[in-house]
Order: C-alpha cells, then structure tokens, then sequence
C-alpha cells in the first residue's frame, strides 16, 4: 500500500526504520558469542582472564563478526536499491553466500587490528605521546579502509587481493567518501 503527501512520507520512513531496526537485530543475534565474551571482558579482574577473552575474541571474529557484517550491508545494498527482500531469508542467504569471501578478508583484518592493539597498548604503555597520535590515525584510515572493502566486496566480483586492491586505490584517491562504489 502507497500513501502520498505527509502520510507516505510518515509510512516510508517508519518501513526504513523497521528494516534497518530489525537487519540490526538479526545482526546483533549473529553476534551473540562476540557479545558474551565482550561482557565478560568487562567483569574480568586479572590480566591473564583479560589477555584470554582478547585472543578468544580475535580468534573468533573471522568466523562470526565479518560474515555477519558482510551480511548486514548486502541487505541494506538491496534497500537502497529498493528490492523487495525478506529480511531474514536475504540475510541468511547472504552470510552463506559470502561467508568465504568475508572469512578471508576478516581474517586478513583480524590479523591487522590484533597487532595494531598490542603495538597501541604498548606506545600507551611507554607513554610516546607522537606515536599514539599516529597510531590513532592509522587506525581511522584503516578504518575507513576496512568499510570500503567489506562494502565494496557485496558488490565485486573475485579474490579478496583484489578487493584489497581496488580499494586501496580508491581509498588513496579519495580517503572518505560517501558514494564510492556506483558498479551497477
């Protein structure tokens, strides 16, 4: 059903807000492990308990958190191109469809994050005031880079070198930009 004037402008927003509300939460649900470990992370007291949920988290991120979210923006993709999809079917299809593709990537990532947290506690730790900067930087562009590429990979077909690739030529071109993959 169609409205026009304030009605289908109230309607069409509150269908956006129910689709993105509910892919977040079925999202949030594919993460539960993630999650659980996060929460206990908080209530650990000895560094040893600490040191053990990090690498249990790190060891478990390639094969929940990245397909997931892999997931997550193939199924915002077919909202924004306005394709009738049944949510959870779409994004179950999707997390299968994708899972080596993001599996390989998340673990490339993983990798660079772990030791981009262990170098970045270190450099808090001896107190290099430039280096945190710099690494604080580093983390933003890798950031950014790590959203080009999981967004960028629904819509490119191949490897993930070449999705590496392909987005750090873009990423280098233009560091923070909104509308960068127009493939269709």
């Amino acid at each position: 059903m169609h409205y026009t004037g304030v009605l289908g402008g109230f309607y069409t927003v509150a269908d956006w807000v129910y689709k993105f509300f509910f892919v977040n939460i079925i999202w949030f649900f594919f993460n539960s492990p993630i999650v659980f470990l996060l929460f206990n992370l908080l209530i650990a007291d000895s560094l040893a308990v600490i040191i053990g949920l990090c690498c249990l988290i790190f060891a478990i991120l390639p094969f929940v958190f990245y397909p997931s979210i892999m997931a997550l923006f193939s199924v915002v993709n077919q909202f924004i191109h306005k394709n009738e999809t049944s949510i959870f079917r779409d994004y179950c299809s999707f997390f299968k469809e994708n899972y080596k593709k993001s599996m390989k990537l998340g673990t490339i990532f993983t990798i660079f994050w772990a030791i981009f947290f262990i170098d970045f506690f270190y450099m808090l730790d001896i107190k290099n005031t430039s280096l945190i900067y710099l690494f604080l930087i580093i983390g933003f562009f890798g950031f950014i880079y790590q959203l080009q590429v999981f967004s960028g990979a629904i819509y490119m077909k191949g490897e993930a070198p070449f999705h590496m690739e392909t987005c750090s030529h873009i990423n280098v071109r233009s560091p923070i930009s909104i509308d960068v993959f127009r493939f269709d």
